[in-house]
């Protein structure tokens, strides 16, 4: 379980402050379809700090977000340290 704590997927109605459960396991990994909801861990390659994510997976690369307000720079997984760690499940 996670709190959101932003209003990175505010679009798709994921609020600040809600609660969601992600299904982290190896075999929810390997069903990411486009337009899933994820939860992603992103690392710093100049710190080697890690930081959880909460985004929408677009096929075959892209992590976006989903808001109501500015959104924020796509990452594309292929570029970037992250990797997916589960799959919301609300």
């Amino acid at each position: 379980m996670f709190r959101v704590l932003s209003g990175v997927l505010s679009e798709l109605d994921i609020k600040e402050n809600d609660l969601i459960i992600a299904d982290c396991s190896k075999g929810a990994n390997a069903q990411v379809a486009s337009g899933s909801l994820v939860v992603a861990e992103a690392i710093n390659t100049r710190t080697d700090e890690k930081t959880l994510l909460l985004r929408q997976f677009i096929s075959p690369h892209l992590l976006i977000t989903n808001s109501e307000d500015q959104n924020s720079i796509s990452i594309h997984m292929l570029k970037a340290k992250v990797s997916v760690l589960g799959i919301v499940i609300r």
